[in-house]
Formats: C-alpha cells, structure tokens, sequence
C-alpha cells in the first residue's frame, strides 16, 4: 500500500500547470478498466497514458513530460479550469484485509490509529472516520490548512484486492467547501469495481474445498475466504481472528530407494512419538526461528491432542510485545498418508473462538491418497522409523514454519498507506509499540505513528 502521508507531501511540492479548455463530464476507466470513475462536472480528467501528440495536451498548452511531473504515481488526475482543486486517484494490487470484515470495535480502534498517525506528523486532522458506499467502505481523512500544508480530503479502500485512494487537495484560499466536499464524496460513492475476487463474508455455515488438495473445510457463520491456492487456504473472521491451511507432501522429500523401502500410507503421526515432536519444536534453531517474526515458542506448550477422528500435536506461540496483533498463536498439524496438514489459527483466543477453531479443525474431509512405493518394504521396514525421523519430520516441522510466515504476511494489520507489497524477508523489523511490521529505513511506525527504536 502507497504512504498516504508521503503522497500528500508530495503532491503540495508539485507545481501546478494551467489548463485553458473547458472541462467535460464523462465515465472513464482506470487500473486497465478494472475501475470505473464518473467524472464530477467542472473537472477534466487526464490518464497517465495520454499520447504525447494527444490534442487534450495541445488544449492545455503543456507537455506530457509537464503532465507525468504533476502526475506522479497517481493512475488518473482530475483537475478544475482554475487548477485550484485536483483530485489524484491511486491504485495498486494488494493483499490486506478489506474493512468490511473488520468487527465494530476494530474499526473503531483502526480508525482512531489512523487519527493518531496523522496528528503526530504535524498535520491538523479535522475529521477522521469511516463511510460506506454501495460497493465498499472508505476511511476519510480531512486535513485542515496550516502554514505546512494545503487542505486535503483523502478517502482510502481496500476491495477486490485492490487498495484505492482518492486525494483532493485545494490550492486555493481558505479551506475546502460544502461543494467541494461533496464534488469528492460523490466521486468516491459512484467509484465502480468491475470485477470481484474474494467471497463475501458468510452468512451460514459454508463448506469450501481447498485447492490443490482438495481437503474440505466448514467455516462457521461470519467468516470469510480470502484466499484459496496452490494447497494453501486463508479465512478470516475480524482484523485479529484469522486462519491459515497448509499442506505439504513429505512423500516428496524421499529418494526413490527410500520410498521403496516404506509405504506412504503408514507415514502417519503414528509413527511420531510425544519426545520427537517436542525436541523438534522447542529447539534453539526452532527459536530462533519464531523470534525472526516477532514471536516466542511458549514453553511447555506442544501437546499431542485428538480433533474428531484425529490425532495431532498443538504448540502455541507468543509475540514478543504485549500490543502485537499477534499477541497469541496457536499450530495444530496432522500427517496421514505423507501429507502434512497444518492450521495457523491467530488469537484472541475467547471461548467462543476457540469453539469455532475447533469446528473448522473438525469438519476437515481429506481426500484419499492412492498408496506408493514398498517394493523393499518387507525386507527393511525397520528403516522405516528412522529415515522418518532423521529426515521426514524436519521438513514437516520446518514446512509449518514456513506456513506462519506465509500467514503473518497475508492476515498483517492494514496500515495507514504503508509501503506496497511487504515481503518476508531477513531485513524483517517490528513495532515495538502495536507489532506492525515496518521497513528497515522508517523512523516512524505507519500504523501507530510510535518511534522505531534501533
């Protein structure tokens, strides 16, 4: 997600340039047609692929060099006769949770950080809050005029996995007007979305098959599918309740004379013991691992449990900082037939959604796995145990590993225009204050606004 905050210093550094024509109201599409904008009256509209013979430019009496300056990375700019207000419309592709699935009090508590953020880099926030349109919901930030900066409406959405703002800024006299607000709000309710990539929240219980693998998984009432491929699932019920499916074919990670000497369908958690698994999950390497994203294996924790006709091993996980949104996490795993089958579930971790992590567990249907390999096995199916142990269960444990990083990723907090795309990466660096991830070189947190200590 782009900086609101950086865009908006931005746009008040770059200069203005005149338009002579009138403006005409007219429907254009943008992000290669993936909006659609209607175009307020009075304002003339310029996309960032206008040619540079293009006789609009000829109108305007500038250049497209001129043009792409004032442009920036915005995707479209509206701007009246008088240059005195301009709308910038930017869009880029993202993987943050829409506000339609935050709860009420999240909202609220998002909102109010959003506030806070603003504030503590000196502008003067006159309102802060969230609107909702026929399609979506925005947050709205209006800044007041001071001796730094111009006055400024910005509208911001995550949909369709798309993070879209809406800056206006004036250049006039005195503040934004009643018309003027309106002219934005207007533009913002009439955006149009032309294609949809994410399920609704669920109203009933749904049953979802999970691609790749083909496992099927009931989601209570009030969760939603966020993302479904390549064996991988995420769902997500409110901005800190969420839930990552992984899985990963062991079989793989054998050599073919290894595989003839087992057979997949008895690579099961039968043949992991308590004392395997727990020497794994709480090793130093292990550790050291989880404090890479901000979290502490909690001692003692793993635990060998049954979930319906399951046997699996449960360990749970801390954040480092008491305010992190990952302040608890708990792993469950289960191997039949070589697949390892993994459920990330974030906290808070209250009876109820605990009772619902529990039913989602529950309700899982794997697919059948056709039996392989064994062509040895009669000879020397005591090596079975051991090559398991020796090499199958630590790529087991570390594919988990690999899953809640995946996960930590996709659920994360979405941040007050944060950078676009976090990645996971070994320059990975926390909050010290709510537990958002921020870049090596910000001095500041975007979600929080606290200072980044070093």
């Amino acid at each position: 997600m782009k900086k609101v905050f950086s865009i908006f210093l931005l746009v008040l550094m770059i200069s203005a340039f005149s338009i002579t024509s009138n403006a005409l109201q007219e429907e254009v599409f943008i992000y290669n047609g993936e909006i659609s904008i209607h175009v307020p009256e009075g304002y003339y509209s310029l996309e960032k692929n206008i040619p540079e013979d293009s006789e609009k430019l000829k109108e305007l009496g500038i250049t497209k060099e001129d043009f792409l300056l004032n442009l920036g990375d915005a995707e479209h700019l509206l701007v009246t006769e008088d240059l005195n207000t301009q709308i910038y419309i930017y869009c880029e592709k993202t993987d943050y949770i829409p506000l339609e699935f935050y709860t009420e009090p999240e909202r609220t508590e998002y909102i109010s950080e959003l506030r806070k953020s603003y504030k503590e880099r000196g502008c003067d926030v006159l309102e802060a809050e969230i609107e909702s349109t026929y399609e979506t919901i925005f947050t709205k930030i209006s800044i007041a005029s001071t001796e730094d900066y111009f006055p400024a409406i910005i509208y911001n959405t995550v949909y369709n996995e798309l993070d879209v703002t809406v800056l206006l800024i004036y250049f006039g006299d005195g503040e934004i007007s009643d018309a003027q607000e309106w002219t934005v709000s207007s533009l913002v309710n009439e955006l149009e979305f032309n294609n949809n990539n994410y399920a609704l929240k669920n109203t009933t219980s749904v049953e979802y098959t999970v691609d790749g693998i083909g496992t099927k998984l009931t989601f209570p009432k009030g969760w939603f599918l966020y993302e479904n491929f390549d064996s991988k699932l995420i769902a997500v019920k409110s901005r800190k309740v969420a839930m990552q499916y992984f899985t990963y074919d062991v079989w793989d990670v054998f050599t073919e004379e290894q595989k003839s000497q087992m057979h997949r369908s008895k690579l099961d958690m039968d043949l992991f013991t308590e004392e395997d698994l727990k020497e794994l999950i709480e090793s130093e390497e292990r550790k050291e691992e989880f404090l890479s994203l901000g979290m502490n294996i909690v001692e003692d924790s793993m635990q060998m449990i049954k979930i319906g006709n399951y046997n699996c091993v449960l360990w749970k996980a801390e954040a480092e900082e008491e305010d992190s949104i990952y302040k608890e996490a708990t792993a469950i795993m289960y191997i039949e037939n070589a697949i390892e089958h993994t459920f990330l579930f974030t906290g808070p971790f209250s009876e109820k959604i605990s009772e619902e992590y529990k039913e989602i567990v529950t309700s899982a249907k794997f697919p059948e796995i056709p039996d392989e390999g064994g062509e040895k096995a009669d000879e020397e199916e005591a090596l079975l145990t051991k090559l398991v142990t020796v090499v199958g269960i630590c790529v087991i444990v570390g594919a988990v590993f690999g899953a809640m990083v995946f996960a930590a990723k996709k659920v994360k907090d979405k941040k007050a225009k944060t950078d676009s795309g976090v990645r996971v990466s070994e320059e990975r660096k926390f909050c010290n204050e709510c537990g958002a991830q921020v870049e090596k070189e910000d001095k500041f947190c975007p979600l929080c606004g606290a200072k980044i200590k070093r």
